[in-house]
């Protein structure tokens, strides 16, 4: 995604949204919000296919969302760290 943002500022639109498109095609949504925010990527903002992928991706986190909520409930977790014996 950082290349995306390389490119992107080297002027070469159709490379950042071909990077994208990978990425997200590849199952990646990591801070997605943030990286699709940075001012690096302005130039291809509005472009209809930067739409799409931030729509895909969208879906993607209310699908993820609905999984989540779905789960049962399994009362408190406990994330300490435990050495094992």
């Amino acid at each position: 995604v950082v290349l995306a943002q390389l490119l992107a500022v080297q002027g070469d639109n159709a490379g950042a949204l071909m990077v994208l498109r990978d990425a997200v095609d590849s199952s990646w949504a990591y801070d997605w919000r943030w990286h699709f925010s940075n001012q690096n990527l302005d130039a291809i903002r509005a472009e209809p296919e930067f739409q799409e992928l931030v729509a895909i991706l969208e879906t993607k986190m209310i699908e993820q969302l609905a999984v989540v909520e779905a789960l049962p409930d399994m009362g408190k977790l406990d994330l300490r760290y435990k050495e094992l014996n």
